[in-house]
């Protein structure tokens, strides 16, 4: 659809765990919500520390048998995206459709789906 926008870009996963907040983010002192619900999205939230302030959603830790349910309170205020991994190989968790993002947030805070698995 003409409102979504993709990329194909090299590196891998890793590559892109950086790349995210460093273009998403126009300095460390703005906030992304990450949605933990595995090992990829566990490196990928570890790395956007890095560049970025991050409010984790992580509620099925530690076992990550299954993606959480969003609450308007998970996503952070002033969040500049919202990032989920589709496809948690490691653990088994797959996404077959987007997440349903809560009432205030959606078409408003872009959805960044890290598909690579």
């Amino acid at each position: 659809p003409t409102n979504y926008e993709v990329l194909f870009m090299h590196g891998g996963g890793h590559g892109q765990f950086a790349a995210v907040p460093l273009n998403l983010c126009s300095d460390r002192s703005q906030t992304a919500t990450y949605v933990v619900s595995g090992t990829w999205s566990q490196r990928a939230c570890a790395e956007a520390q890095k560049y970025c302030n991050v409010k984790m959603v992580n509620k099925t830790a530690p076992d990550y048998t299954s993606f959480p349910e969003l609450t308007e309170d998970d996503i952070a205020e002033g969040s500049k995206f919202i990032w989920v991994c589709s496809n948690e190989t490691v653990n088994g968790v797959e996404l077959h459709r987007l997440p349903r993002l809560p009432g205030v947030h959606r078409g408003r805070v872009p959805l960044v789906v890290d598909d690579e698995g």
